[in-house]
């Protein structure tokens, strides 16, 4: 195993949060490296073919600027409301190559965190596994945005998984890009009702109900389509993710046959241009942080004294169990604030975490798990393992005041 490389940060996980906060960091000088297991990143954006960002108006800073330099290639275009906009995947992987660059972050792609290394409460290094073989990487502070708490896990923090009742976690989807839709489709709401009619009829259950047909900017005729709920997934298994993986492929494809051969000429051009890549995973590890961010919070649309974020979006939790339904279940809340203390590690004094594995229970979950709070998120832990790694000092100390983004006059407002 070749020997150390240091760094002031190490960020795990290239998603939304990932990307944001090793961006983040090294703009406030550290020495940064970005760990992502695909050849690219994005995560739920890319990987997961997650082609919506939600919660966009509450959000300024990386989330925002992100935002409109795909809006400026083409890549970005409102969907329904200011609040949504539908991206095109490849213009995210381009831009944010492009972002990760100007900063100087050092990005290694096709690297696997294999295990943590912890003496004392501090992290002091992670080692990964690729083409290059193990390696082991250092660094003062560390953030995990790996969305299934990865880091935090080999670290030895404690964490939640599931429902309390029973654990079960929100199924999995696997995404498709469907081409040869009709040219007049719109945004596809109506022929989507009668996708699952003709389905339904050719005695073929769409696993996912709630079907939904996403343009993707600049490439006509092509729409993202989820159609797949994967139940009883266990994202931190690897027998569990190719099961599912495979079972997704399955469905995409069954469903698409049977449409194209059921005589509709809206359908008989369909293909599947691409699945996936990857699931598009809704929930694993929340790791223990300083504070749990509770379902009550976000009731009472709480702000805290060490408020970092607002999130607007609703509790948004898609069934655990088909026998419940095959949908999701939404409930209305407040705008509330997200505090520091809910992205800093519990049990090691030199973790930040950002994206769905922060500190916080099953229904809250629900809510600040989308990608645009994730990225916001991962701006905060960004700038403050920067703060802690440059000072020698544990996550915790630092200052919320310097690494919110809320501003102190008053809610955030703006698109």
């Amino acid at each position: 195993m070749n020997s150390a490389q240091r760094f002031d940060s190490v960020v795990a996980g290239a998603g939304p949060a990932g990307f944001a906060a090793a961006l983040a960091a090294a703009r406030e000088g550290a020495k940064t490296l970005l760990l992502e297991m695909h050849p690219y990143a994005g995560g739920a954006w890319t990987a997961g073919c997650m082609t919506l960002i939600f919660d966009c108006t509450p959000q300024r800073g990386i989330a925002r600027e992100f935002r409109r330099r795909l809006e400026s290639r083409g890549g970005a275009a409102p969907w329904r409301s200011v609040n949504t906009v539908v991206v095109n995947p490849e213009l995210v992987k381009l831009v944010i190559d492009e972002m990760l660059a100007e900063a100087g972050v050092t990005v290694r792609y096709h690297t696997m965190l294999q295990d943590a290394c912890v003496e004392d409460d501090r992290i002091t290094e992670v080692v990964t596994a690729s083409k290059s073989g193990r390696e082991t990487w250092s660094a003062r502070v560390f953030v995990d945005a790996s969305g299934d708490g990865d880091l935090g896990a080999f670290a030895g923090c404690g964490y939640d998984t599931g429902r309390p009742a029973d654990g079960r976690m929100q199924p999995a989807s696997m995404n498709a890009l469907i081409g040869g839709w009709p040219d007049d489709l719109g945004d596809g709401e109506e022929l989507a009702e009668a996708i699952l009619a003709e389905l339904d009829r050719r005695e073929f259950g769409l696993s996912y109900r709630k079907t939904r047909l996403f343009a993707i900017p600049g490439v006509p005729g092509l729409r993202r389509c989820m159609w797949t709920h994967l139940y009883g997934l266990d994202p931190t298994d690897a027998r569990s993710l190719t099961a599912a993986a495979v079972e997704g492929r399955r469905q995409i494809h069954a469903a698409v046959e049977c449409l194209r051969s059921s005589g509709d000429p809206r359908f008989e051009k369909l293909h599947v241009a691409s699945t996936g890549p990857a699931l598009a995973v809704r929930e694993g590890r929340r790791i223990h942080g300083e504070y749990l961010l509770t379902i009550d919070d976000l009731r009472a649309g709480r702000t805290f004294d060490d408020g970092v974020l607002e999130v607007a979006f609703n509790v948004d939790i898609h069934h655990v169990d088909p026998a419940e339904g095959r949908h999701l279940e939404i409930e209305k809340v407040p705008r509330y604030q997200v505090p520091y203390r809910s992205l800093v590690a519990r049990d090691v004094s030199n973790l930040l975490m950002a994206g769905r594995c922060i500190s916080g229970d099953f229904r809250a979950h629900g809510s600040y798990r989308t990608t645009s709070d994730c990225a916001a998120m991962g701006e905060v832990a960004g700038r403050a393992a920067a703060i802690a790694s440059s000072r020698g000092i544990a996550a915790a100390q630092v200052d919320a005041a310097a690494v919110t983004l809320l501003s102190r006059s008053g809610p955030a407002t703006g698109s």
